[in-house]
């Protein structure tokens, strides 16, 4: 019996369970998941004590950057981006990886997508998922990427960083007040905030009068099988990317490294869509 946790507080956990659920049901996979909570202060000590209570672990917000912070552990990767959302545990020791940034790339090249790499791409958030995406952005072929975010302070120091860590590339930060100003010169925009009524960010930037005809809209909420982000971007004919079909290719790559298991990511997605649209059974 696998025994993995995810040390998160605002991952949706009915998710975690489903994926539990499928390992069991479609592979005869026993495993056990448990949701760990933490405060910020106490990681560090539980993280040593769920180590040796676990055989994996995946990491949720607000933890990842904390998790990144082990560089000696971490891959070229996540060492450039600072971020991690999984711990692996290879011959009793544990490495911080980013599933994320393989998930992200993994989904935008299976969907077949037109698109325009010398256009600019747009980041909302300046999170630990900003960090992730910057990566998958790059590879694609992008070489110019701006961020908003409703915390302008915050903002250009995230941009700032980013500028001494990865090069050849052009980072900028648009202030949430100019967003109504841009023009639609933008050939991505990828969504890392929550999918909140409160998020008044999102909202702003759900008229997409900054995205190229025919540009891509990504979320990488995966609370919904389709947000409102991703709904309003239909409306004006771009491409979509749902954070269904990336937590998919997320999970997939997680269940490919850490247990050697190959999913039928069609089939996962699949059903994880139909779990979602129906909400967890009670």
């Amino acid at each position: 019996m696998i025994k993995w946790g995810l040390i998160s507080k605002f991952d949706s956990i009915p998710r975690f369970e489903f994926l539990s659920r499928y390992l069991l049901e479609k592979h005869q996979f026993e495993n056990e998941f448990i949701h760990l909570q933490c405060e910020m202060d106490e990681f560090n000590e539980r993280l040593s004590v769920w180590q040796n209570e676990f055989d994996q672990l995946r990491v949720g917000p607000p933890f990842g950057s904390l998790l990144a912070a082990d560089l000696d552990r971490s891959n070229a990767l996540t060492m450039t981006s600072r971020t991690a959302d999984c711990l692996q545990k290879i011959d009793s020791k544990w490495w911080p990886r980013s599933l994320l940034e393989e998930g992200v790339l993994r989904s935008i090249v299976r969907s077949h997508l037109n698109l325009d790499i010398h256009t600019k791409a747009m980041v909302i958030g300046t999170g630990a998922s900003a960090k992730a995406v910057i990566m998958p952005l790059i590879k694609l072929g992008f070489a110019s990427i701006a961020f908003t975010d409703s915390n302008a302070e915050e903002g250009y120091e995230f941009v700032r960083t980013m500028r001494q860590r990865i090069f050849n590339v052009n980072f900028d930060f648009i202030e949430q007040r100019d967003i109504s100003l841009l023009p639609g010169s933008f050939g991505v925009v990828i969504n890392t905030t929550p999918n909140m009524k409160e998020n008044t960010l999102v909202q702003d930037l759900s008229y997409f009068n900054y995205l190229k005809a025919g540009g891509l809209a990504v979320d990488l909420s995966a609370q919904a099988a389709k947000t409102k982000f991703v709904s309003q971007a239909l409306l004006v004919k771009a491409q979509t990317v749902a954070g269904v079909r990336i937590a998919a290719d997320v999970d997939a790559f997680w269940v490919e490294m850490c247990f050697d298991i190959d999913m039928d990511i069609e089939q996962y997605e699949h059903e994880l869509t139909e779990f979602l649209e129906q909400g967890p059974k009670s």
